[in-house]
C-alpha cells in the first residue's frame, strides 16, 4: 500500500490500505492504514484540474469516497494523531463537492435564471456549511434576492443568515452594511377627511365641553 502512495497510484493505495485493514483488524498499524486510504482518495481528487468546468461535472466519485474513508476513521479513532488533520481533509473534499452546485448557480446567473441561481447558492450555504464556500455563496444568493428579484424579505433573511452563522467570514461585514441600510419605511400619513367630517374623539361643531 505505502508503496502504490509513494508512485502516487492513489487508487489502488487505497485499495490495499483496505485490504490490510480487512485482514488485520486488530493490528496496531490499522489507524495509519485507514487514515491513508481516505488520504489516498484525497489525493485522487487533486488529480482533476478542479477549476475547469470539464472537472466540474465530472463525476464527483472521489470526493464522495474520501468523505466516507474520513467519517469512518474519524469515528474509529477520535483522538488518533492524524484526526485533526483528517477533518481538515474532510472539510476540503466537501469544498469540492459544493464546486458543483456553485458551477450551476452561475451557469443559471449566465443566463438570467435568477431564482435557479439563488436556489443553488442557497444550498451550497445549507449543505456545505462548514466550508469556505458557504459564506460567500449565501452573500451572492442575498444580492441576488435583492436586487435581481426585488425579494427585500428573503435579502434579508439571507444576510441575517450570513452574519449569524459565519460572523468572522469577509462577508459578513457586507451583509452588515446591506442590513444597517434597510431602514423601515415611515408609517403612511392617514387619509384625508371628506369635507365636514371631524377627526375621531373630536367635538362635535357647536359643542359644550362636560363640565
Amino acid at each position: 500500500a505505502d508503496a502504490h502512495f509513494a508512485r502516487e497510484k492513489w487508487i489502488e493505495a487505497a485499495d490495499a490500505y483496505k485490504i490490510f485493514c480487512r485482514f488485520h483488524p486488530r493490528h496496531e498499524q490499522v489507524a495509519y492504514a485507514t487514515f491513508r486510504a481516505a488520504l489516498s482518495y484525497a489525493k485522487e481528487i487533486d488529480q482533476d484540474v478542479w477549476w475547469m468546468p470539464s472537472a466540474v461535472e465530472r463525476d464527483q466519485s472521489a470526493a464522495r469516497d474520501a468523505i466516507r474513508a474520513f467519517d469512518e476513521y474519524l469515528a474509529r479513532f477520535p483522538d488518533d494523531v492524524n484526526a485533526a488533520e483528517a477533518k481538515k481533509l474532510r472539510i476540503e473534499a466537501r469544498a469540492r463537492l459544493a464546486e458543483n452546485d456553485l458551477y450551476a448557480a452561475r451557469f443559471y446567473e449566465e443566463r438570467e435564471k435568477w431564482k435557479g441561481a439563488m436556489w443553488r447558492y442557497q444550498r451550497v450555504a445549507n449543505e456545505y456549511g462548514d466550508t469556505p464556500r458557504a459564506a460567500s455563496a449565501l452573500l451572492r444568493a442575498a444580492q441576488i434576492a435583492d436586487d435581481k428579484l426585488a425579494d427585500a424579505a428573503a435579502a434579508q433573511q439571507l444576510y441575517q443568515q450570513l452574519v449569524r452563522e459565519h460572523p468572522g467570514a469577509p462577508e459578513a461585514d457586507d451583509a452588515k452594511k446591506a442590513l444597517a441600510t434597510r431602514v423601515k419605511a415611515p408609517p403612511a400619513p392617514p387619509a384625508p377627511l371628506p369635507p365636514g367630517a371631524q377627526p375621531p374623539g373630536a367635538q362635535p361643531s357647536g359643542a359644550q365641553p362636560p363640565v
